[in-house]
């Protein structure tokens, strides 16, 4: 009697935890049979796609010829990056001779570097409340809850109640919602993701180990408008300048937005200069060629002048001052 074999020996490589913190020490291989001929020369390691790694400081054994072990790996293994290890089928044989036709190959990933994240960009200022708010690591985490999360309003205590929800599609990209009820108050509001005592860590286990923030202002209130009195007044002579000041700053203020009539007629107004350092207190100059005829004189804002602040509130009321320039003895 007698045993025909004609099958060829495979080998299965021993799983390796991927991503990691360490390295590798040992890669064990399991053959479907005894075999011979099994050596390092089968065996290539690379990490990113570089050369091998495997040199003469690393040992292949085994105690039966079917289970084997690839051992001091560490020295090589330790350094972030993505690994491949490969097994060739050349000159690889069973007891009868059948060589191993297909080979076999495992990667994994030795990942050191803690995750971080950032938050989106949030208008500001702004003039309405903020429903959501979107905070992306640059790798997956988990872990992530609104515990994690906080939310004050000119340095106040926590606004998040709990009730708000923390979610993600891809555990990469995470989104606090819920937010309107508690960001609807004029104030300087701070949204922060503290990492100290949190849970989030990425596949390989890394903690967070910065924080992230994101600050914005909330305005829904208009913005008012005080002309300074002209003095004195009465007058003889011409008036050379007004002073207009904000009660913030505003956008886009110019010249057309005002007009300056004498005793009810046209808009003397044409290329003054209006200008301001801060844009909330304003100087209308060059007006002593427009103001030295005798009458009264109005200086306002137009009815329907759009004089918006940051937030994009628009002024409410109006502002005028009068005076007389009088020149008859």
């Amino acid at each position: 009697s007698w045993n025909l074999d004609v099958v060829a020996p495979t080998v299965v490589i021993g799983e390796v935890a991927t991503p990691r913190l360490s390295s590798v020490p040992v890669v064990t291989f399991a053959f479907s049979e005894a075999v011979s001929g099994f050596s390092l020369n089968n065996l290539t390691l690379t990490r990113d796609g570089g050369a091998d790694l495997l040199g003469n400081a690393q040992d292949l054994f085994s105690g039966n010829t079917i289970d084997w072990q690839l051992t001091e790996l560490g020295g090589i293994t330790n350094t972030p990056g993505s690994y491949v290890l490969s097994v060739q089928p050349d000159n690889v044989l069973d007891s009868v001779g059948n060589e191993m036709e297909v080979g076999a190959q495992i990667t994994w990933v030795v990942d050191t570097t803690a995750p971080s994240v950032d938050f989106a960009d949030v208008t500001d200022p702004r003039n309405l409340p903020v429903d959501m708010v979107t905070f992306t690591f640059d790798e997956s985490v988990t872990g992530v809850g609104i515990e994690d999360l906080s939310l004050t309003r000119d340095g106040s205590g926590n606004l998040l109640t709990g009730g708000e929800r923390v979610e993600s599609g891809d555990n990469t990209i995470w989104t606090l919602m819920d937010l309107n009820a508690i960001t609807s108050a004029d104030g300087d509001y701070v949204l922060m993701l503290v990492h100290a005592g949190s849970e989030i860590v990425d596949a390989a286990t890394n903690a967070l180990e910065t924080s992230a923030e994101r600050q914005w202002h909330m305005d829904a209130t208009p913005p008012t408008l005080q002309i300074t009195a002209i003095a004195p007044n009465p007058r003889i002579q011409p008036v050379a300048d007004a002073t207009l000041t904000f009660s913030e700053p505003i956008n886009d203020f110019v010249i057309g937005d005002l007009s300056l009539t004498r005793d009810g007629g046209a808009n003397l107004l044409t290329t003054q200069a209006l200008t301001a350092a801060d844009n909330q207190a304003w100087t209308l100059d060059d007006l002593a060629g427009v103001t030295g005829v005798a009458g009264t004189y109005i200086l306002a804002v137009v009815a329907g002048a759009a004089v918006a602040d940051l937030a994009g509130n628009e002024m409410e009321v109006g502002a005028q001052i009068t005076w007389v320039v009088d020149t008859t003895a």
